[in-house]
């Protein structure tokens, strides 16, 4: 996902709401490599598209890095999912 594409997905939401999913999306996991910057943002763009009723309060309630929203431990990873995030959000 460019720059762009992130800007143009998430330029609906307001700026509070944005910075509680980078802030979210970070806390579940450090985008240091470029795999984890795709999950970042993905994760950024899923939550913004919620909305904040939907947005998780904390990282906890969103889930770990490899699992899913209240299986922490769980293996089954975003990166399945991100191809059609990443799709939708251009």
């Amino acid at each position: 996902m460019t720059l762009e594409q992130f800007l143009r997905a998430t330029s609906a939401t307001p700026g509070p709401d944005l910075r509680r999913a980078i802030v979210l999306a970070l806390a579940i996991e450090p985008a240091r490599t470029p795999e984890a910057r795709q999950r970042f943002y993905a994760r950024v763009v899923r939550m913004a598209a919620a909305g904040p009723e939907a947005a998780p309060r904390s990282a906890a309630d969103y889930g770990t890095a490899r699992g899913t929203p209240g299986r922490p431990g769980s293996h089954s990873s975003d990166a399945r999912s991100q191809p059609a995030l990443l799709a939708a959000a251009s």
